[in-house]
């Protein structure tokens, strides 16, 4: 008589070990899947920053290349006011070098001199052409470094609100299990 009804009683043992295993597993589903999202956090923050560096790399060389930039403008406007003091035309962005100065010099010049002004012209038209160059360039590095962080900065957004949308369901979580009193993680 003694031991009849404990079929009800080892059955009521068993499912309440299958259900306090089911609470432990996705506890433990919620810590752990809380850390791999802080590594990942911890990745991205790396990138990110390892990206703003190379930004700030890329803009200093920006900011030294404008800088050459203006220095040969700088030299090219010298040659142009030379050359208008010297009473001779300056030839346009993309003309020939020396074709339309030629016209315009006294014939009496000494040739050495027109030499000297044939090499002057062509050394402002190769400027004027690593000049454009140069701006192309910077135009081009510019907007791909901007696009690059405006991406990496998206990604940063996603993941700060997936790991916000993850907190919060880890704090419902603990709120309706009655866990919400242990001692809490450091957010990275």
């Amino acid at each position: 008589m003694m031991f009849q009804n404990w079929n009800f009683l080892i059955a009521e043992m068993w499912v309440l070990l299958a259900l306090a295993a089911l609470v432990g597993l996705i506890a433990g589903a919620f810590i752990f899947g809380r850390k791999k999202s802080t590594e990942a956090s911890f990745s991205l923050d790396q990138s990110l920053a390892a990206a703003k560096n190379e930004l700030m790399g890329l803009r200093k060389q920006l900011d030294a290349t404008q800088a050459q930039l203006f220095a040969q403008e700088g030299e090219l406007n010298d040659l142009r006011a030379i050359a208008t003091a010297a009473g001779v035309g300056v030839p346009m962005a993309g003309a020939g070098a020396g074709e339309e100065t030629l016209a315009e010099m006294p014939e009496d010049m000494p040739e050495e001199y027109s030499q000297l002004i044939l090499q002057r012209d062509e050394r402002i038209a190769l400027l004027e052409a690593d000049l454009e160059d140069l701006r192309a360039e910077l135009e081009t590095d510019a907007s791909k470094i901007e696009e690059r962080f405006e991406e990496m900065l998206a990604e940063a957004n996603a993941r700060d609100e997936e790991i916000e949308r993850l907190t919060e369901a880890l704090a419902a979580y603990e709120a309706a299990t009655g866990t919400d009193d242990m001692p809490q993680q450091a957010n990275g």
